[in-house]
Order: C-alpha cells, then sequence, then structure tokens
C-alpha cells in the first residue's frame, strides 16, 4: 500500500505487521503486532501515542491539551530573532 509505514521486526529485522489494534484514548492507541518471519515468531504489543502537537487544529478539541513541541518552539524563536536582526540592519 503507497505510503504506508513498514515497521520491523526489533529482533530479525523482517516486516512486523500490526494484527490488532485500538484507540484507548484520543491520544493513545495499543497495537498488537507479528514478526512476518516465521522462523523468528516475534509477537508484542506496543503503543502509539501523540505526545506534541506541530502546528494547531482548524477545529481544536477542548478536551485535549498537547503541549506544542520543543522544535517548533525553537523555530518560532529564530525566525523572530531573524526578523528582529533584519529590522535593526535596515533602518
Amino acid at each position: 500500500m503507497p505510503g504506508k509505514r513498514q515497521l520491523k521486526c526489533p529482533h530479525c529485522g523482517s516486516a512486523f505487521s500490526i494484527r490488532h489494534s485500538e484507540q484507548e484514548s484520543p491520544v493513545l492507541r495499543r497495537y498488537r503486532g507479528q514478526c512476518q518471519n516465521l522462523e523468528c515468531g516475534f509477537t508484542a504489543i506496543g503503543f502509539m501515542e501523540l505526545k506534541f502537537q506541530l502546528s494547531p487544529p482548524s477545529i481544536p478539541n477542548p478536551e485535549i491539551h498537547l503541549p506544542v513541541s520543543d522544535h517548533v518552539k525553537n523555530a518560532g524563536r529564530n525566525t523572530c530573532r531573524q526578523h528582529r536582526s533584519r529590522t535593526r540592519t535596515t533602518t
């Protein structure tokens, strides 16, 4: 399937497929996966969690409070510094 991320088995490096998943909360999903290498046979339970927001939503859910990523905060600070620097040198 185009655009689908392929997970790899942490033991043998073969394809690791998610067999079942369920939503635990609006920002947390629990999944059960299995290595596709029959000789390996590794199975595991994992979680996918949304931790930080990179851009604000257009339709925010008032019950969801994800912090802004430090990467985004730092990028915003750098943009402000560059703008101030350019403004000072042109005036």
